[in-house]
């Protein structure tokens, strides 16, 4: 996926470095490879794509949250195992403060009453701009 490694080239960037009009231009390029990744997201039905997405994300902390949000919930819509996934998403959501708390503990719960379906439906309807 280009877009990754665009975002992944931008954020190794010395933003001090540069001038006003440089950030401008930098910052258009990030948000339009953020919008990318969004688009790109919707047409793989691969989970070893989006394991892998993860797994390097777990490594280095490259992309932004929203974007991994986006990330999980395509694998969850993909992956046969998704209780493995549910629980990954679950605990990623609380990496990240308090925010995505009840969340993560909405489908932890579902998923300890054995109600996968319901642990699914939760983890869909997370959205990162919930408090704006």
């Amino acid at each position: 996926m280009e877009h990754i490694e665009t975002i992944q080239m931008l954020q190794k960037l010395n933003w001090s470095s540069l001038g006003e009009k440089e950030i401008k231009e930098i910052e258009l390029k990030y948000n339009l490879a953020i919008a990318g990744i969004a688009e790109e997201l919707k047409l793989i039905n691969n989970p070893s794509v989006l394991k892998g997405i993860i797994n390097n994300n777990d490594f280095n902390d490259s992309m932004p949250i929203e974007t991994m949000f986006r990330v999980y919930q395509q694998l969850i819509r993909i992956e046969d195992d998704k209780y493995s996934v549910l629980e990954n998403f679950s605990k990623y959501l609380l990496l990240y403060g308090p925010d995505w708390q009840d969340d993560s503990t909405a489908i932890t719960t579902a998923l300890d009453n054995g109600e996968i379906e319901n642990a699914v439906q939760i983890a869909l309807q997370v959205n990162y701009d919930k408090y704006q």
